[in-house]
């Protein structure tokens, strides 16, 4: 039977695990036992959260069994005993950090096998508020996309945005739409997927959907506001595409705060998934992938940039 400190030894978990691995020790296993899932059943699921059909079998490959992964188990159960029992916004928060390279592939997915045993306790949480089905699913394509944009970036499958799935099993996040809406204190935070289009008939559609799902299903008085943080707010953008560009007609919803972050870094890993030595090295087909790259050989800096817009009650 594996150990916290067996644990550490055998997957040689630096002292910069040890934090988590005293949480994870702390928390122990959940009420009902986790069982392994059947690769047809894990198949499946993959299927519905819109795997690729690669990531889907490099998934499949790297499924941890208690009998093969003693160690890995052990994390594994006590991971997936934190995601379920945070399944509402107001619950602890907990991480599962990125595990060391040399584990390979069980490594790089282990955090989509934390998560996907916890898919049908969220969607039951989901059930019993009277969310739609289509909303809980449209809501969990984030896996799917989360490992995709792992392959665009580091060429292999894998997972490592646990920090952003939070939201997600936290029940705070949801996509409706072409837009992702996050319950925040005070506010309703906007997300961009890259789903495509940033039409100005898809966002009105979202966020009518929006305010009627929030005001429906998480009431509260005290959020007045859509907030929204992301290089897509930066105005400079405006020097370089028409003013009848999609995202300048996303832009102008907004007011902007005064808070201003320099990071070239951030628009490169959504538009382009790397970072690359040598900015000739990616490409010039579109109209933004242009301007953020001229924009970066003149000499200049993209910023993150905070807006908001007043969150209008919809009519009863």
């Amino acid at each position: 039977m594996p150990t916290r400190e067996s644990v550490r030894q055998r997957l040689q978990l630096g002292e910069e695990y040890d934090d988590w691995l005293a949480e994870l020790d702390r928390i122990g296993t959940p009420d009902l036992p986790l069982i392994p899932p059947t690769q047809e059943d894990t198949g499946c699921l993959l299927e519905r959260l819109g795997f690729a059909a690669e990531d889907a079998r490099d998934a499949l490959a790297a499924r941890i069994q208690p009998d093969e992964n003693p160690e890995l188990w052990w994390l594994l159960e006590r991971c997936y005993h934190a995601v379920v029992r945070g399944l509402q916004p107001e619950a602890p928060r907990w991480a599962i950090p990125r595990l060391p390279d040399e584990l390979g592939a069980l490594g790089r997915f282990f955090q989509l096998h934390a998560f996907l045993p916890a898919v049908a306790p969220l969607r039951d949480w989901h059930a019993r508020r009277g969310i739609a089905e289509d909303v809980s699913w449209a809501t969990l394509l984030d896996l799917g996309r989360g490992v995709a944009i792992h392959r665009a970036t580091y060429g292999v499958g894998g997972l490592d945005k646990a920090f952003w799935l939070t939201h997600h099993f936290h029940g705070e996040l949801y996509e409706l739409g072409r837009l992702q809406f996050e319950l925040q204190p005070s506010a309703l935070g906007l997300h961009i997927p890259a789903t495509g289009p940033l039409t100005p008939q898809a966002c009105d559609e979202s966020l009518a959907v929006a305010k009627a799902f929030v005001g429906r299903f998480f009431p509260d008085p005290d959020r007045r506001r859509v907030v929204c943080t992301s290089w897509l707010l930066d105005e400079q953008l405006a020097h370089y595409l028409p003013a009848d560009a999609n995202i300048i007609r996303f832009q102008r919803r907004f007011t902007l705060n005064q808070d201003v972050i320099v990071d070239d870094l951030e628009p490169l890993r959504f538009i382009f998934r790397r970072i690359p030595t040598d900015l000739a090295e990616l490409p010039r087909d579109s109209r933004l992938q242009r301007a953020l790259l001229d924009h970066l050989e003149r000499g200049g800096h993209w910023r993150i940039r905070t807006g908001w817009f007043p969150l209008e009650p919809t009519s009863s």
